[in-house]
C-alpha cells in the first residue's frame, strides 16, 4: 500500500472518531463529572467552615465587622453556597440526561423537545444522591461532618434550577410559537 492511501486512511480513523465523539451523548457527561470532582474537593477539610471564616476574616477586614457578624455572613454564604452549586449541578446533569435519553430513541431524538421531565427528574435524583455521598465523605474528615440538613438544602437547589429551567423553556417556546418558529432543543 502506497504511504498516501495509509495516512489518508489514518486521517479517514481519526475524522470517523472524532465525528462519533461530536454526536455522542457522552460528551455532555464531561462537564457534570467535572463539576462533581470540585465538589468532592470542596469536601474536603480545606473548605471546612472553619478556613472559609478565615478568608473572609481577611476579604471583610475593612468593613470591621463584629466577631458575632462575621460568623453570621460565614454561614449564611456557605449555604448559598451549597444551593447555588448542586443547582449548577442539576442542570448540568439535565443537559446530559436529555442528551442520552434522547439518543437512545432515534425518532425522539429527531423530535425531541427542549425539555423532558424524565431528565429533570433524573438530574433532582443524581444530585441527591450526589449530595448524600458528599456528606457522607465529610463525615470522614475531622474538621467537617454529615448534615441531613445540607443534603435537603442541596436538593433544593436542584429542584429549583428544574423549576428555573421549566419557566425558561417554557417562555422560549411560547416566544418561539408566536414568532412562528419552531424551538431547537
Amino acid at each position: 500500500m502506497p504511504p498516501d492511501e495509509n495516512l489518508s486512511g489514518m486521517q479517514a480513523t481519526r475524522a470517523e472518531s472524532i465525528h462519533r465523539f461530536h454526536h455522542s451523548p457522552w460528551r455532555f457527561w464531561i462537564a457534570p463529572l467535572l463539576w462533581i470532582t470540585m465538589i468532592a474537593f470542596g469536601g474536603g477539610d480545606f473548605f471546612s467552615s472553619a478556613h472559609t471564616y478565615v478568608w473572609l476574616t481577611h476579604l471583610l477586614a475593612g468593613f470591621h465587622l463584629p466577631f458575632r457578624t462575621l460568623g453570621t455572613v460565614n454561614h449564611a454564604l456557605r449555604k448559598i453556597g451549597h444551593f447555588c452549586v448542586y443547582a449548577v449541578l442539576s442542570i448540568l446533569l439535565f443537559r446530559a440526561w436529555r442528551e442520552t435519553l434522547s439518543s437512545k430513541n432515534p425518532l425522539h431524538s429527531a423530535i425531541r423537545s427542549a425539555w423532558s421531565m424524565h431528565a429533570a427528574v433524573l438530574a433532582i435524583a443524581c444530585s441527591a444522591l450526589i449530595a448524600s455521598l458528599d456528606e457522607f465523605h465529610q463525615s470522614f474528615t475531622p474538621s467537617r461532618g454529615p448534615a441531613v440538613r445540607d443534603v435537603v438544602l442541596d436538593t433544593f437547589g436542584a429542584l429549583f434550577a428544574q423549576m428555573l429551567l421549566v419557566v425558561l423553556f417554557i417562555g422560549r417556546s411560547k416566544s418561539a410559537a408566536v414568532n412562528g418558529v419552531r424551538p431547537r432543543g
